[in-house]
């Protein structure tokens, strides 16, 4: 056998991991609904409540504002990610569990190296290995973290360059993602998913930090240009919600 076949059956292993989308465990998978459903119903209730920053006290600042901060271990700051662990946490506390989480989704590059199995700030071989055990035994459950692309977006190069297990979707009518799954934005946002219609390819999401507060948005992935908006869609595992 050649090197250039070596190499090309290299490139057909990456590609085939990073495009398969893992086996799931119904039962799991169900739990693993239930508590981004009740993530969501959290978001909905965050949004009903008007919930904005006070600028009187600075960019984001405000009593309910701060309180996704210190919920995320983070000083007062841009807050869509703290709003998107806030519901997850809020979540798992009602249902007496703990999201693994709560402090991984700062940002959309941390919250896209937790789903990916990785970690943003540090590349250590403990690290690495320590959540290379983690994704065997989500795998042992039946229960995944799942990273969902479109073919050519920022995540799906960035995560190609590195080998990382991530799906990758050419059209919009295949996209799998549903109620609770995280919105990745590849200009520097993170948002949730209230609902996908794969039918008409739209999108609606509820977004913390938009403007100065939580707001619903909607978006049509039909369109090219709002499909290069986003990075990728994640997905936690059911054993990122420890009872």
């Amino acid at each position: 056998m050649t090197h250039n076949d070596n190499a090309r059956r290299a490139r057909e292993a990456a590609a085939a991991t990073r495009i398969a989308a893992p086996a799931v465990n119904e039962t799991q998978d169900a739990r693993l609904a239930r508590y981004q459903s009740a993530a969501m119903n959290s978001a909905r209730s965050e949004l009903a409540d008007g919930v904005k920053e006070n600028r009187r006290r600075g960019k984001n600042r405000g009593d309910r504002v701060e309180e996704y901060a210190r919920k995320a271990g983070m000083p007062p700051g841009e807050w869509c990610g703290h709003f998107t662990a806030w519901n997850y946490s809020s979540a798992a506390e009602a249902g007496g569990a703990k999201f693994t989480g709560q402090k991984r989704l700062h940002s959309y590059q941390k919250a896209r190296s937790y789903f990916m199995y990785r970690s943003y700030t540090s590349n250590s071989r403990s690290t690495i290995e320590k959540n290379n055990a983690l994704k065997a035994q989500h795998e042992n459950q039946g229960s995944t973290r799942r990273y969902m692309t479109f073919s050519g977006s920022v995540g799906d190069k960035y995560a190609s360059r590195r080998n990382l297990p991530h799906e990758v979707y050419n059209d919009p009518s295949q996209l799998p993602i549903r109620e609770g799954d995280t919105a990745l934005f590849a200009h520097g946002h993170v948002g949730m998913v209230e609902s996908y219609d794969r039918n008409s390819g739209l999108l609606t999401t509820i977004e913390g930090n938009v403007g100065d507060r939580v707001q619903r948005k909607t978006y049509d992935l039909n369109d090219p240009a709002v499909r290069a908006k986003f990075d990728g869609f994640g997905r936690p595992a059911a054993g990122d919600f420890v009872e």
